[in-house]
């Protein structure tokens, strides 16, 4: 016989609740100064968050079993085409929670410091250098410089509008809707 098994989420238990915690994260982002290391310390939450996010709408299209693999790395392969916010905080929230990323990692996202060679004390701008493809770096085709609070607003607005629309992924095919 088969028994749920306890809660381990606190209070939150939907992608509504989650994505309730990634806006929290993201004004707490706001409180920290650019030069002080709290301030990537907190976008890395906000990354990490965001990019998690895809676990807890695969839970939420599954229920009440828990989704199979292949059926997260087909929500995960259809965000990161969607959204580029999303693929860069999967590359960074990945990288921070493994210390590198060994499963198709993107050579052209990277985050990159600005005003690390000026000398002028406390400043530092630090950022997500993006681009549009893998050819990208040949071309100078760029999608450029982000600022990571813009990452991680645009994260937010595809999650809202996701839930909002309640977008069924490609689960479908797979039969878990």
């Amino acid at each position: 016989m088969a028994t749920t098994p306890p809660n381990k989420t606190f209070f939150l238990q939907s992608p509504s609740d989650y994505l309730k915690k990634l806006e929290w994260d993201k004004a707490q982002l706001h409180t920290a100064y650019r030069s002080d290391p709290g301030f990537i310390y907190q976008f890395m939450n906000c990354a990490q968050t965001a990019w998690h996010m895809v676990d807890w709408i695969a839970a939420e299209f599954a229920a009440p079993n828990p989704p199979s693999s292949a059926q997260i790395n087909s929500l995960k392969n259809e965000v990161r085409a969607d959204c580029v916010a999303l693929l860069i905080c999967r590359e960074l929230a990945d990288s921070a929670k493994h210390r590198f990323l060994t499963s198709r990692p993107n050579a052209d996202i990277a985050s990159i410091q600005i005003g690390a060679d000026v000398k002028v004390e406390g400043f530092q701008f630090w950022c997500i250098d993006s681009y549009s493809s893998n050819d990208a770096r040949l071309t100078g085709e760029s999608l450029g410089v982000r600022d990571p609070t813009e990452v991680i607003g645009e994260a937010i607005a595809y999650w809202t509008e996701y839930i909002r629309l309640g977008r069924v992924p490609e689960f479908v095919s797979l039969g878990i809707v």
